[in-house]
């Protein structure tokens, strides 16, 4: 901790000395940095130094405190208490980069203490750093479980801890040389950024035409999307390989079966005066239930919509294909005794009941005779 002089410091004078302190631990690391050249850098005497903190282990904990503290706010301080933990972590992702692109010296300094022949200051400081965010994790996961947006089965303190991890190591990524080089090589980052870098540009000169209507614009805009992300690669991938989308060759591979599907779903349609995606969305699924599990249903509906032998395919579906054979041969029947289907309302149905008891409990007139 501080002696209290440092705390009546100037607020200037203060952030001098710790963003000298902070810089010299993070470049060189604990032991190679003397108090010395950070008086020095700082503008100030050695001995007020020790004025301020009574040895360099204790400005070495009170900087990285500081650096835990900067990095929280930085990450956590934008959180809203409604988020869940998928946009929680996509934006303690997301921010934390841009944060670790201006402070790179802040996780430099958490490389240094949670390294090896470091434990004395690991056993104060790990807690400190570790405690918010594990807690934070762990009861936004719950939160997740409870609502049903997160798997019941989930192991909420491993996954808490895996994301974590996740977290601290790419950010090592952005400011570790070692951990820079191994990312390029399993990422080539630096050729994506080359690659956005052009996009972004050729997205200005679209904003100039479309603020202007200066189309000579297009031509630079066409030339770094195209050219420009080419010459962004340093070498050739051979993982990628680019075909035929894959979707396409399954929308053609099925295209005879939409077509069925549509010439059925337009007869429905017009036979209920409705919208051929109203059909599909409502009508359909219970017409083609029907269809599947009445028979005498089925036999009006082809005669009555003139269905083909593959619309009645697709109607009954392969489950139900076993019953195409009788379905097919009662339609085609002529018989005038056949019975057919009354579709008449229950209401209307009662209200007719009613009518015929009614005329049956009348009580005769002498023209009856």
């Amino acid at each position: 901790m501080p002696k209290a002089t440092f705390k009546h410091l100037p607020d200037e004078k203060r952030e001098r000395i710790l963003h000298t302190a902070t810089q010299l631990f993070a470049e060189r690391g604990f032991n190679r940095t003397e108090m010395e050249e950070i008086a020095k850098r700082s503008g100030v005497a050695k001995g007020s130094l020790y004025n301020y903190f009574r040895s360099k282990d204790d400005l070495f904990l009170h900087v990285c405190r500081d650096a835990i503290g900067r990095s929280r706010k930085a990450t956590w301080g934008e959180v809203q208490d409604h988020w869940d933990i998928y946009e929680v972590v996509d934006h303690i992702f997301r921010y934390h980069v841009r944060f670790e692109f201006s402070f790179p010296e802040y996780h430099r300094l958490h490389l240094n203490f949670s390294s090896s022949r470091m434990e004395s200051f690991s056993d104060k400081l790990a807690l400190e750093s570790e405690q918010h965010t594990s807690r934070r994790l762990k009861h936004l996961l719950k939160e997740g479980v409870r609502q049903g947006i997160v798997r019941s089965d989930l192991d909420v303190s491993m996954t808490a801890f895996m994301i974590n991890s996740l977290y601290i190591l790419f950010m090592a990524s952005l400011v570790s040389r070692y951990y820079q080089i191994r990312m390029k090589e399993y990422l080539d980052i630096e050729d994506l950024v080359r690659g956005y870098d052009a996009i972004s540009k050729a997205d200005v000169f679209f904003g100039r035409v479309n603020k202007t209507r200066a189309y000579d614009f297009w031509s630079y805009a066409c030339d770094l999307m195209s050219g420009g992300v080419s010459v962004a690669k340093t070498h050739s991938y051979g993982n990628s390989q680019y075909a035929f989308p894959l979707w396409l060759k399954q929308m053609k591979g099925n295209q005879s079966a939409r077509l069925i599907r549509d010439s059925a779903t337009k007869k429905i349609s017009t036979l209920n005066h409705v919208s051929d995606q109203k059909t599909k969305e409502a009508i359909l699924p219970h017409f083609q239930s029907l269809f599947r599990n009445n028979p005498r249903f089925a036999c009006k509906m082809i005669r009555q919509l003139t269905l083909s032998e593959s619309e009645v395919k697709f109607l009954l579906g392969e489950k139900y294909l076993h019953r195409m054979k009788d379905i097919v041969q009662c339609a085609e029947k002529t018989d005038e005794k056949q019975e057919e289907i009354e579709m008449t309302s229950p209401i209307k149905r009662k209200d007719e009941e009613e009518k015929k008891e009614n005329t049956d409990l009348k009580q005769p007139s002498i023209f009856d005779f």
